[in-house]
């Protein structure tokens, strides 16, 4: 489900990787991992499929609701030792048949003439996404994507009823999530986990800034620090894994300083508590 990567497209709250192979040391100390959105799995520009290719000790699960995208998914995850592929799509509530719309047919996931290529790798449970991707609206018009769009009716889980049958009582070490616009809800799903997956990516260029600012928040109780690669953030409890990626202040630096860390934190347990986040 997961599409193509939009560098760029809106204000980031988080600071920068100044090394765009972020997933590495997250995955570095894993044992378990979930890429929910796993489109086909090895697209180029996934960032964990080579190195979960070449880690048989990580048991691995792959994620994809879109038929035509999982038949491939299945076929590439076939040739992976410890791995398995699951047809669904990842909800709140799962267990339930939902409606996905896609910019291809669904089934045969041929690309309509009016939409560019790369539109195959594009689906989402809210239609109105589709026409807020910057990529495909740079060679279209939103009357030709509206006419591309079709509807198909996929599976759901829940992320706890995904984990609950994938990984049993295994916790979860690393969640890559790309769905077109759902990160939201699947992030809070995670942070719910007791314990929460030790490191976290999930693309938030089509998240709206009100969500961007709550997750923000909520991370940061959670992590030790998180950064942004292009249009990804990875959040992660082990920061020593990442002093490669950082660079000092002056030369691009993000990383923050254990003063700045408190202050980040502070306020973000203030804010939460003003507003009532995780109250009930």
């Amino acid at each position: 489900m997961g599409g193509p990567r939009r560098c760029c497209l809106a204000h980031s709250m988080w600071p920068k990787c100044s090394n765009n192979k972020v997933a590495t040391p997250a995955l570095s100390h894993a044992q378990t991992a979930v890429i929910v959105g796993a489109n086909r799995g090895d697209i180029p520009n996934d960032p964990s499929f080579s190195y979960l290719a070449n880690s048989p000790h990580i048991r691995k699960v792959f994620v994809e609701p879109i038929p035509h995208l999982f038949k491939l998914l299945q076929r590439n995850v076939a040739k992976l030792p410890n791995a398995s592929a699951v047809n669904a799509a990842i909800t709140t509530a799962g267990g339930k048949t939902l409606e996905m719309f896609c910019l291809i047919d669904p089934h045969k996931g041929t690309v309509h003439s009016t939409v560019p290529f790369f539109a195959d790798q594009i689906c989402s449970l809210h239609k109105d996404r589709l026409f807020n991707s910057g990529d495909v609206m740079l060679f279209s018009s939103a009357e030709k994507v509206h006419k591309s769009v079709r509807s198909i009716s996929v599976p759901t889980l829940s992320l706890r009823q995904l984990l609950n049958e994938e990984l049993g009582a295994a916790p979860l070490d690393y969640l890559q999530v790309d769905t077109e616009g759902e990160d939201y809800n699947i992030v809070l799903q995670a942070l719910e986990l007791v314990p929460p997956p030790k490191s976290l990516m999930f693309e938030h260029m089509l998240l709206s800034s009100t969500h961007r600012t709550e997750l923000r928040w909520r991370l940061a109780l959670h992590y030790d620090f998180c950064c942004q690669a292009f249009d990804d953030v990875l959040c992660d409890h082990h920061q020593h894994h990442w002093k490669h990626l950082r660079r000092r202040k002056g030369s691009g630096n993000t990383r923050q300083s254990p003063s700045e860390q408190s202050e980040w934190m502070t306020r973000a347990i203030m804010r939460l508590s003003r507003a009532g986040v995780g109250d009930g």
